[in-house]
């Protein structure tokens, strides 16, 4: 790009840059030109922004838009544990930081409260429909909203004064401490002792749930085999969970006498809720009553039947097979017969019963069926308040969609493996298809015909000729078809194909309507009869016949019934879906049919105030309608109605319940194909068809003879398939219910809360749960145990969420009945309002959700329980690596135990920290002083005192500013001190709990307790004499227990004391937050020092805790035996004798009391110095404490370090063993029995793929300074004792970081290529050769590629300019890293979804975009705030890497990931990497994994083509940091100036920088750009001149190849995101999600970026030989061929950079343009009334009169009257008493304005309303005349 083009796109930006800063002065010039006594018309336009400060707004606009997320970083667990230890010195609210916390709180509380505004108008239009509900609560809203609004005019007032304070921060200048007010601290103290209120135990509750896998790891067991799996389930308990519409049913088992024994309890229980149920619906319809007894199915036979071997259900005609599926049948459909003694006439009246049932109940389930589209012809004349008159509405929400689901990888792998088969047996889907049948005549014939054929078909069938087949083919190869599917079956011939039982030739389908063979007078042993819906055993016609008949239609009926009860559920989960994004999007941007504009909440260029401002001119503009939908359920059906109260159904429910009828019908399908042996009853008399031979599969059956073929076991015959239909809809209509109880759970909880960032992550729970499917065990027989797990686990979810809201809720309303009004003269801000309990509401059909809320009750706090989910998973995941669960039964085994262990530990949470003593309960957990927000004041304002008084002591005249200052720091104290009490609290309770834990791990290993205490030492009574010690602090963990028990002290304290307090009780320990007093106590004497060394020394105790648990898990590890039963164990002595779990437990005593005693040493030489003097000791104390924390923590990094490692190694090695080929090729692996020899001191450098040599068994050298073999993978007890014969401990630990980063650094690229592999990579990325016999195909990759890239990644390593340094091998690990990450990146969140949408394939590209945001989330660097976190992060512009300065422990808690102690499950990254592409079809996975090829390719290019040789000048000065994923370094195009000399040399003068950082910067407004300057700076290309390139290849320079190609990837996503922010302004929609809209931009970014930015690098083509006009006329295809990849690039995003920040400039200037004209249209008003017509809002229709206030020129004329000039000192001097007569005579103006103001409102709302009132008036006498004439 030459240099001049960039110039003149800087010139016009800087032109319109330039008219910016001329509209800006010019308004500034009216604005100071109302002055006292040049005008009388004063404006309502505020003094503009500076043209300084609307760069910085743009400049930090576009830095988000090129922000790009960076591969997640290897952070060691000792140093992330160290920065949280640096917060506890770093002050959180000081004087620079308050403003700026106070300007970012009543933003947020603005924002907040309007939405809570709105909430409640939404809430009014929904529920207030009846007369007495109005009258009883009109009085109580109005004044709500009245409330809310006057708070929010206060808080957006104050925001607005503190304004100054966010743009201070911004341009780096000092914060105006000036600006701050008590009342605003006392605002911002008021929500933080809510905040931390209602938290609290939410927070310890996730605290705990992360250390439940080790708390329970001796209860938490997988089960030998499925069948042991026999967990107790508390029945009387369950059964009060359970509702009484709760509908379990399974049918079809074998062995069912033994399934149906349930404790007599329960019978009766179920018994009486069935005979309650029945009574209570004694008034209902006759219809109603037959359906009253569904709603009580119980799930209990269905939890019991659980623990038997489920197999697949048989057919059969016998009474006792079927019978207590036909009683469970004739309780659910009211039909009163005694099946245990039935008799022929018995018989009869059950038939007649049922066929009665079928009669009335089949049409209306057909119409109940059948949806008329909403706003057809029909409309008008149906009844819209029948349920069978439901109308079908479009989703017009889908393609705008707020909120994806969160997938997990083990449910999308099971699914995709059933899905990969695409096979659907053909007889289960013409089974399921049957349902579809409406006609009364013909589903009675097919059944009688079944019955009959079930009878009579003999057992020695074998293969004929079909005549109804126009081929006559044979029904061998028919059977062969339909049952091995396509995959199975290619060796056929095509001709032996069965006909399409959709189509019109007589198949299954054909024959179950009537049209079948037997129709046609076909008969023969084995045709396509009715028969064949299910094949079973033949006999004699016994009495059960008209049983067995009754049995069926009841079973039709209700397989129908079930299958429109799941569409119900389904189309209720799609009306919340609706609902949440209508939310979420503003509704305030609805359009019609439910679609979604462009939001106007994304304040791009405008400042936060600003968009508030915008929201509350919404909501004033008028009432917000609920356009919410309504629930109800009727005989088992979940409805909806919406805001007009017609019963809808949403097109997107009948999508979804296709889409499950397909997965189902697979899912039934693979466990029939699974069915080989074992399917026939024992009794062989009893069922006539032949055995089918234990040994014979269907493997085997392509090799028998073409004429003996096992067609019964050929085609699973006695396998019923109705059956299984009804098992699978039996259960998935449970997995459905239970998942609609949590969601109701959750829907009452987000009805409560207000905060949009809230109420978006309870919606991500919502809408994860409502696409969750069962995780199907693949090898199990049968899936009916995955359901049941799966209901279970959904049912103790539920009932956990239940009792975590209604108690937090019970929580919340004690903490409001304390807060005194009074107490706190009006200030409430901050504080939750009031609680009037009035007219009990529920948002779900279900009263029992959560107890009774009222209609002005709103709970922002339970949002705080949406984080309860994210807990779980990662504890789940814990356990998943702990325990290598071999199969998806024991993971969901785990999974409901897992849930079990935390319902046991909410119950006892409030039993953390009882093991110390009374008084630190009394002093640290005790809220009844910080927990009050009166109490707090009374602090804040006795401590402000004190402060005040003090400073006025140190100096006798303090300025204004000094005291302010003073003031303003006291009260920032209150509240670091509030801060540190709970930061002390949560970690006192979580050092309880690991206590506990490395207790348990000692007495395992068999060490007694005492090893986890020290016996306190006053410092006054140590001595500074060395005393020689059998252990010191540098001194490993390798000892033998004889010297542990000779050096530990056995001291065991009786109660636990803080950790303070064991070093010191006396000075530093004293620390109590029990009354005020103590509380002012501590800030007088110490200030915060003591209590930040509590929290410091507690935080190290509870990592130290942490650390050791971590290492002697490690001691002691599960380990899983031959029954895949894992349990504990050490191994066995005939591995290694030399080894004992013993010598690596790791003694907290012995690794703390060294380090203590050499503290209380350093402590009594100091104060040998400084003497007795009181204030210096405690400083020396402290001083002694802090180092001993550091030292502390240092030492214990060792052990930290060696626990990571193990992590790594662990999922490297569980990685590893899928693949162990590649295992044994490339990677050595460690054992206990390894024998070094000197061959392993040798490094591994191989020099070429063909090297062979035995790779040495080593990592690093004994000193950690060589790097050996980077491929070795130790053993887990080499890692606890490795470099334990290094002395120093700093030098240990550099070594153990070394071994960490390379071993990390080989675990990521491992499990990058493993992702790569299921996604389809190439065999050869990032510049190998392909080999000859290899095609470019989507279906590259496998283990092939991932042997090959390693083979390239160790031949890269030893091409290294020296590869046994450490530190360039870390170098070359971490950019493979991010290469890897950045490729991934770049494909799957643009390539892939442009190639769909390009394609017009919206479904694949929903199915990758959505799940983009959760993968790059979870794998990136991304901030993630702590799931703990005390205080959320500030919103905004603000991020959270750039606030550490001002904002320690919220930049802290934003950075680390929801768990900041928990260390990172590497584990997890193939899986997060490929759940992305896990919901996209075979077809769809080929064109994705196209894309990865692609890419791969790319960057074979790009790496061929090589650098082109940089600019001096432009190198240094990029436009953007070409390095910096978060780029700090963005310089504008405002900033160029053109130069003074018209520049010498061809056209092709200067060439860009890579990476679009090639702009001339640095330069200001009055500098000129000297030619000299550009001709010793600039290279001078000659026309003709071929262009020079920098070799790049990775056997020369590894590094370099990999810094360039993480440049361009870099470069790339930037130029996409920029590309994508430009077509969304460009058609004006927030994001492209249309085929159409992508076709559109695409046209016009061809033309208007694509076009302009190849003519900038027109001169690099003609430098290659074409002339000019050639070039001109060449197509853009041809001059992207002849252009490299980087000029291509960093062209188009110079184009996109300067249209986009013209475009923000051009916005910013028709804001200042639009307040210009309105203050010059005020100015110019001359009528003595306001300007309210140019005030009026767009949708305000009527206008008023109000008369001009001149009071404030008033009041300056006439104080000015009697004001002498001073001209010296150039002020006015005015008499006091003057100013109080002005100020007399300005108060009585304004009330008579004020006066005026009212009469003038009274009378035109008068007016209003008896215009109103005729109005209503007339329409009554139209209706009183209507009946007349109608006469």
């Amino acid at each position: 790009m030459e240099l001049e083009s960039l110039v003149s796109l800087g010139a016009r930006t800087r032109a319109l840059h330039e008219e910016l800063d001329r509209n800006i002065t010019e308004l500034k010039n009216e604005v100071k030109d109302i002055g006292f006594g040049k005008t009388k018309n004063l404006s309502s336009v505020a003094n503009p922004q500076d043209t300084t400060e609307a760069e910085t707004e743009r400049l930090e606009s576009i830095k988000r838009i090129l922000s790009v997320p960076d591969m997640r970083s290897l952070h060691s667990h000792d140093m992330i544990l160290g920065a949280e230890l640096d917060t506890c010195d770093a002050a959180e609210h000081t004087p620079e930081s308050i403003p700026f916390i106070l300007h970012q709180f009543f933003l947020t509380q603005c924002e907040d409260l309007l939405l809570l505004k709105k909430m409640h108008l939404a809430r009014w239009s929904r529920f207030c429909r009846h007369g007495g509900a109005v009258t009883d609560l009109h009085d109580d809203f109005q004044n709500r909203v009245r409330d809310i609004m006057r708070q929010y005019k206060d808080f957006w007032h104050r925001a607005h004064r503190l304004e100054p304070a966010h743009r201070a921060y911004v341009a780096g200048n000092p914060a105006p401490v000036e600006l701050v007010t008590n009342e605003d601290m006392s605002l911002y103290l008021n929500w933080m002792s809510w905040k931390f209120h209602a938290n609290q135990r939410v927070n310890n509750f996730i605290m705990v749930v992360s250390h439940v896998p080790a708390l329970h790891k001796t209860r938490i067991s997988i089960p030998a085999a499925l069948d042991e799996d026999n967990t107790a389930l508390d029945w009387e308990k369950w059964l009060q969970d359970c509702p009484p519409d709760e509908q379990f049913y399974t049918s079809g088992w074998r062995k069912r006498d033994k399934l149906n024994k349930l404790p007599e309890s329960s019978q009766s229980r179920i018994s009486s809720r069935f005979n309650k149920q029945s009574s209570s619906g004694s008034s209902q319809e006759p219809e109603a009553k037959e359906l009253a007894a569904a709603r009580v199915i119980s799930a209990a036979a269905c939890f019991e039947a659980g623990r038997e071997d489920h197999g697949l259900p048989l057919a059969s005609a016998r009474l006792d097979t079927f019978k207590h599926r036909l009683q469970t049948l004739l309780d659910s459909y009211a039909i009163a017969i005694d099946l245990d003694n039935l008799s022929p006439a018995d018989e009869l009246e059950l038939y007649y019963q049922a066929h009665r049932r079928l009669k009335n109940l089949l049409s209306k389930q057909t119409q109940m069926m059948k949806f008329p589209v909403s706003g057809s012809v029909c409309e008008e004349d149906m009844d819209p308040t029948l349920v069978i008159n439901t109308f079908l509405k479009p989703s017009g929400w889908e393609s705008h969609k707020q909120v994806y689901p969160e997938l997990d990888s083990a449910r999308q792998t099971a699914i995709s493996h059933i899905k990969q088969r695409n096979t659907v047996d053909e007889l289960l889907k013409s089974a399921a298809a049957f349902l579809d049948n409406d006609s009364l005549q013909d589903v009675s014939k097919s059944l009688k015909n079944y019955v009959s054929n079930l009878r009579e078909i003999p057992s020695n069938m074998r293969p004929h000729s079909v005549a109804s087949h126009p081929a006559g083919k044979d029904t061998q190869g028919i059977w062969r078809r339909i049952h091995l599917g396509e995959n199975q079956n290619d060796e056929f011939d095509d001709k032996d194909s069965v006909s399409d039982v959709n189509g019109e030739d007589d198949g299954v389908l054909g024959a179950l309507s009537g049209r079948g063979p037997e129709a046609n007078g076909v008969h023969g042993a084995f045709s396509f009869a009715p028969g064949n819906l299910g094949f079973g055993h033949t006999g004699k016609t016994s009495s059960g016949k008209d049983a067995h008949m009754a049995y069926l239609m009841l079973r039709h009926l209700k397989l129908r019934h079930m299958r429109r009860s799941c569409l119900g559920i389904l189309n209720y989960f799609k009306s919340i879906e609706r609902t949440i994004n209508l939310d979420l999007a503003g509704n305030w941007d609805k359009k019609k049919d439910g679609e979604i504009g462009r939001s106007d909440s994304s304040f791009l260029h405008n400042t936060r105030i600003e968009h508030i401002q915008k929201l509350s001119e919404y909501f004033e503009s008028g009432d917000v309608d609920s356009l919410d939908d309504f629930y109800s359920e009727d005989e088992g059906i979940t409805h909806a109605q919406d805001s007009n109260g017609y019963y809808v159904i949403y097109q997107s429910a009948l999508d979804g319940l296709k889409d499950l009828e397909e997965e189902l019908l697979l899912v039934g399908t693979h466990y029939i194909s699974k069915d080989k042996d074992h399917r026939l009853v024992d009794d062989e008399a009893q069922n006539p068809l032949p055995r089918r031979n234990s040994a014979f599969t269907t493997s085997k059956l392509l090799k028998q003879p073409s004429l003996v073929v096992d067609l019964v076991g050929y085609s699973h015959v006695q396998i019923d398939r109705t059956a299984v239909l009804l098992d699978i809809w039996s259960q998935e209509i449970a997995f459905q219910k239970n998942k609609k109880r949590l969601i109701d759970v959750y829907m009452e909880i987000y009805n409560h809360v207000w905060s949009l960032e809230e109420k978006r992550k309870i919606a991500q729970v919502m809408v994860s749960l409502m696409y969750r499917r069962p995780r199907y065990d693949v090898d199990a027989p049968y899936f009916v145990r995955t359901y049941i797990n799966e209901c279970q686990i959904l049912a103790q979810l539920t009932s956990l969420t239940r009792e975590m809201a209604n108690t937090t809720m019970d929580r919340e309303r004690t903490f409001e009945e304390n807060v005194s009004h009074t107490e706190l003269n009006g200030l409430t801000g901050g504080l939750p309002f009031p609680l009037i309990k009035k007219q009990p509401i529920t948002v779900t059909q279900d009263l029992n959700t959560l107890q009774t809320s009222f209609f002005l009750e709103f709970r922002n706090s339970l949002s705080k329980i949406a984080d309860i989910p994210a807990a779980i998973d990662h504890a789940l995941q814990e356990l998943v690596f702990t325990m290598q669960p071999s199969n998806t039964g024991h993971l969901l085994s785990l999974h409901r135990q897992l849930l079990e262990a935390c319902k046991v530990e909410w119950v006892k949470l409030d039993t953390w920290g009882s093991s110390y003593s009374p008084s630190v309960h009394m002093q640290i957990m005790t809220g009844y002083v910080t927990h009050s927000p009166a109490h707090l004041h009374v602090v804040a304002s006795q401590h402000e005192k004190n402060m005040v008084a003090q400073l006025s002591t140190q100096s006798r005249h303090p300025s204004r500013a000094a005291i302010h200052s003073q003031r303003v720091s006291s009260w920032g104290n209150v509240m670091e001190i509030l801060l540190l009490k709970e930061r002390l609290q949560h970690a006192v309770i979580e050092t309880d709990l690991l206590l506990k834990l490395y207790k348990s791990q000692a007495r395992d290993l068999g060490f007694e307790q005492h090893h986890a205490h020290i016996r306190p030492i006053a410092f006054e009574s140590g001595t500074s004499a060395e005393t020689k010690t059998s252990f010191s602090g540098d001194d490993d963990v390798a000892l033998d227990r004889d010297r542990l028990l000779a050096c530990t002290d056995r001291y065991i304290p009786s109660t636990s004391i803080l950790t303070i307090q064991e070093l010191d009780e006396k000075d530093l320990g004293t620390i109590s937050f029990q009354t005020k007093d103590s509380i002012i106590k501590m800030l007088i004497i110490h200030g915060l020092t003591n209590v930040r060394l509590a929290l410091k020394a507690q935080l190290v105790q509870r990592n130290n805790l942490l650390i050791a648990v971590g290492h002697n898990h490690l001691c002691n590890p599960p380990i899983v035996n031959k029954s895949n039963h894992i349990g504990q164990g050490r191994p066995s002595s005939s591995t290694k004798s030399a080894v004992k779990t013993s010598d690596f437990f790791l003694s907290l005593q012995l690794v703390q009391n060294p380090i203590r005693d050499n503290m209380v040493k350093d402590f009594v030489r100091g104060s040998v110095k400084i003497g007795r003097e009181r204030d210096k000791v405690i400083a020396l104390k402290q001083d002694s404490v802090s180092n001993y924390c550091r030292d502390l923590h240092h030492h214990m990094a060792i052990y930290s370090l060696r626990v990571q490692i193990h992590r790594y190694v662990k999922s490297l090695r569980c990685a590893l063993e899928k693949f162990p080929i590649i295992r044994d090729a490339h990677f050595k692996i460690g054992s206990m029995s390894d024998d070094r020899n000197e061959e392993d001191d040798k490094p591994f450098l191989p020099v070429n793929k063909n090297y062979f040599k035995t790779r040495p068994r080593k990592l690093l050298s004994s000193d950690g300074r060589v790097v050996i073999n980077a491929f070795y993978v130790p053993h887990q007890f080499e890692i606890l004792g490795m470099f334990s014969e290094v002395q120093d401990v700093s030098e240990r630990r550099e070594a153990l970081k070394t071994v960490l980063g390379v071993v990390s650094g080989i675990h990521d690229i491992f499990m990058y290529m493993t992702a790569y592999v299921n996604m389809g990579a190439s065999k050869s990325k990032l510049g190998s050769s392909l080999p000859s016999n290899v095609s470019v195909g989507a279906d590259w990759g496998g283990p092939e590629a991932i042997a090959h890239e390693l083979t390239e990644v160790q031949l890269q390593l030893s091409h290294l300019s020296n590869p046994t340094n450490p530190q360039e091998v870390l170098q070359y690990l971490e950019y493979k890293r991010k290469v890897f990450f950045l490729e991934f990146y770049f494909t799957i969140s643009h390539c892939i979804p442009n190639t769909f949408l390009a394609k017009a394939n919206e479904a694949a590209f929903f199915a990758v975009s959505g799940a983009v945001d959760q993968t790059v989330r979870d794998v990136s660097d991304m901030p993630r705030c702590s799931l703990t976190s005390l205080l959320p992060h500030t919103r905004g512009k603000l991020y959270p890497y750039h606030a550490r300065d001002i904002l320690p422990y919220r930049s802290f808690a934003a950075v680390h990931g929801p768990f900041v102690t928990a260390q990172w499950q590497c584990e997890r990254i193939p899986s997060l990497l490929t759940v992305g592409l896990s919901q996209l079809s075979e077809f769809n996975r080929d064109v994705a994994n196209g894309e990865v090829v692609g890419v791969s390719l790319l960057l074979e290019d790009v790496l061929h083509q090589g650098r082109a040789t940089q600019d001096k000048f432009l190198a240094s000065n990029p436009l953007v940091d070409p390095l910096q994923h978060y780029s700090s370094v963005v310089n504008l195009f405002s900033n160029l100036r053109s130069p003074s000399k018209k520049l010498t040399g061809s056209a092709s003068s200067s060439r860009a920088q890579s990476a679009v950082g090639s702009v001339v910067t640095g330069l200001t407004a009055t500098d000129e750009v000297d030619v000299s300057l550009l001709n010793d700076n600039y290279m001078s290309l000659v026309d003709n001149e071929p262009q020079i390139q920098d070799e790049i290849n990775y056997l020369k320079d590894p590094v370099s190849a990999l810094q360039f190609l993480h440049e361009f990837l870099l470069m790339s996503v930037r130029c996409k995101q920029l590309k994508t922010d430009w077509c969304c302004r460009y058609i004006n929609v927030s994001r492209i999600s249309e085929s159409k809209q992508y076709h559109m931009v695409e046209g016009a970014y061809f033309q208007q970026v694509l076009e302009p930015a190849l003519n900038l690098l027109s001169h690099i083509i003609v430098a290659k030989g074409f002339s000019e006009d050639t070039v001109r006329e060449m197509s853009v295809d041809r001059k992207l061929g002849l252009l490299s990849e980087f000029d291509a690039r960093e062209a188009q995003m110079a184009i996109m950079l300067e249209n986009l920040e013209s475009y923000m400039i051009r916005e910013t200037a028709n804001r200042i343009t639009r307040d210009t004209t309105l203050i010059k249209a005020e100015k110019l008003r001359e009528d003595g009334s306001l300007p309210l017509d140019l005030w009026k809002t767009h949708s305000a229709k009527d206008t008023i009169t109000l008369p001009r206030s001149d009071l404030v020129q008033h009041f300056a004329n006439k104080l000015l009257q009697r004001a002498e000039l001073n001209e010296s000192e150039d002020h006015f001097v005015i008499d006091k008493d003057w100013v109080a007569d002005c100020l007399n005579e300005l108060g009585s103006t304004f009330m008579q304005h004020e006066k005026l103001t009212f009469q003038t409102y009274s009378s035109f709302y008068e007016n209003l309303l008896r215009h109103k009132e005729q109005i209503i008036l007339l329409k009554e006498k139209e209706v009183l005349i209507l009946p007349r004439s109608m006469r």
